[in-house]
């Protein structure tokens, strides 16, 4: 179940998708009791070879809850998926059976974000849950940002079914930006002075 795509699976098809420029507010999403279904705040499947570009996204106001849940993309698997400039304020994150994450549920998809704001979020159960990803094998971020003024518990882990940096290794990595010093660092955040990406200094996860 997403806000624009509930599922898509291509069949041996490859070719790319595209979703740009949308806005999605004060939504419902999701089956709260559905142990089968997963629930994305603009994707709630994605189940393909080939790949889709998310760009200039925002979603506000939304509740999600499924059985997995992310503020994009509920679950991911094949493929690879592109997400740039993607902006989620007000987002409240639950789940059934599996877990949740910022952007993504349950993701086995190769998963590219670039500059992504993350406001005021909600996760129903911290401790079993992502910043970023529930679950994440292939998740590469680049200037993300979170920014909490409600008083809400964030998960420790910006991936949960990762530990940070044993077993990252070179597919995940996570890089913070504060572009108006109000972003909430990670305890996971690597400090080497070497692992600085693109000028952003703020943290780098993997190799």
């Amino acid at each position: 179940v997403g806000a624009l795509v509930g599922f898509v699976s291509n069949g041996g098809d490859t070719k790319p998708y595209a979703i740009q420029n949308i806005s999605v507010m004060d939504c419902n999403i999701g089956k709260p009791t559905d142990y089968d279904d997963n629930a994305g705040g603009i994707v709630g499947t994605w189940y393909s070879t080939g790949t889709i570009s998310l760009e200039n996204c925002t979603i506000t106001g939304t509740t999600l809850k499924s059985r997995t849940s992310g503020g994009v993309l509920g679950y991911g698997s094949r493929g690879t998926v592109y997400a740039k400039n993607i902006q989620l304020s007000n987002i409240t994150l639950k789940y059934v059976a599996k877990t949740v994450g910022g952007l993504g549920g349950e993701v086995t998809s190769t998963f590219y974000g670039q500059n992504a704001l993350m406001q005021n979020m909600t996760y129903e159960k911290p401790a079993n849950s992502g910043r970023f990803f529930g679950t994440g094998t292939n998740a590469r971020l680049i200037g993300v940002t979170i920014q909490q003024n409600n008083n809400k518990e964030l998960p420790a882990k910006d991936i949960y079914n990762r530990t940070y940096p044993t077993d990252y290794g070179t597919t995940n990595y996570v890089v913070y930006a504060d572009y108006d010093n109000t972003v909430v660092t990670s305890a996971e955040i690597a400090t080497k002075p070497s692992q600085e990406v693109l000028g952003i200094t703020d943290g780098l996860h993997g190799d």
